[in-house]
């Protein structure tokens, strides 16, 4: 998962662009804003889908938890170091 660009691709139906404000938006490879990534108050990042009519299958839904896995790696292994697991 490359963050060089502006755009991250995080698979090849879904990318997800880094906010000013922290987290990232997602975006459907049609140009579809499916929601955001962001820090919640325990620290660990959760995605917040745009509510709307309709559904998403499971390769988009696999690449926001698979992103999801990557940005909470760090915070879970320090949580578990913590607390002795």
């Amino acid at each position: 998962m490359s963050t060089a660009n502006a755009k991250i691709r995080l698979s090849t139906l879904l990318y997800a662009t880094k906010r000013e404000e922290g987290g990232y938006n997602l975006i459907f490879y049609n140009g579809v804003y499916m929601g955001e990534v962001l820090k919640d108050d325990d620290g660990f990042y959760k995605y917040w889908p745009v509510q709307r009519a309709g559904y998403w299958d499971s390769p988009p839904l696999r690449a926001i938890a698979d992103l999801l896995d990557h940005l909470n790696a760090e915070w879970d292994a320090q949580i578990q170091r913590n607390l002795g697991a």
